[in-house]
């Protein structure tokens, strides 16, 4: 059974093509680079990968006042990397701001990570872009996974765009746009961070202390089904 058809969260798609809505809050997976670790919730895979000899024991400082490489994440400078034409439409509804749910779900990330005494994440646009070619790339193939048809994973779609992280992780998510009580971006951008917070390994990805950018990437499509990638990258 693939993965998109066992995740039984907030969301899912029923045989009679309406959502249902349950309280699992499933329906989202990660994935990241070097050291793996696979778990099973609740019908949700995810994968969470440090690099050897991490220090993950106290908080980081603000992006801002970090000696950051410019060899990895926001760091690098554009001629370094080879960014994909960005999505000419976000989604093709007009009852949605697909850019204003991308930037409260950024917010909702970096006043976390702040209650956990980490530092913020910059929101780089060239990784945001890549993660909402995934997520197209789901609604339009009709997958939900880290790994898409052709076996591309998020290190894979990362490193064919020259874009570096010494330490990656990846949360993808699925729900449905206005259903239930999900009536604005606001709330929609709220869901997603909560049902993220509330799977440990994928609560776990958001709190790695060497991270230093983020990019997320959203799709609507035409019948609601919203897809959100989180790129996370980290020196």
């Amino acid at each position: 059974m693939s993965e998109h058809s066992k995740d039984g969260r907030n969301g899912k798609n029923s045989p009679n093509g309406k959502f249902q809505h349950s309280d699992t809050g499933c329906r989202l997976a990660l994935a990241a680079m070097l050291l793996s670790l696979m778990l099973v919730l609740s019908g949700c895979s995810a994968v969470a990968n440090y690099a050897e000899g991490t220090d993950r024991s106290s908080p980081s400082p603000t992006p801002t006042d970090l000696p950051y490489s410019t060899q990895s994440g926001f760091g690098q400078p554009d001629e370094s990397i080879s960014t994909p034409r960005p999505l000419q439409n976000k989604t093709p509804r007009s009852d949605i701001n697909v850019s204003l749910v991308e930037e409260s779900l950024v917010t909702e990330l970096n006043t976390y990570r702040t209650r956990k005494n980490l530092g913020q994440l910059v929101s780089d646009p060239r990784l945001a872009i890549i993660a909402r070619n995934h997520s197209h790339d789901m609604a339009k193939q009709g997958f939900f996974s880290h790994t898409n048809p052709d076996g591309l994973t998020s290190e894979d779609r990362a490193r064919r765009n020259s874009y570096n992280c010494g330490i990656s992780a990846e949360n993808i998510h699925h729900d449905g746009w206005k259903t239930g009580n999900l009536s604005t971006e606001d709330e929609l951008a709220e869901e997603t961070i909560g049902a993220f917070i509330q799977s440990p390994p994928h609560n776990q990805a958001m709190l790695i202390i060497d991270l230093t950018t983020v990019g997320i990437g959203i799709y609507v499509t035409s019948d609601r089904h919203v897809y959100v990638t989180m790129m996370l990258c980290g020196s």
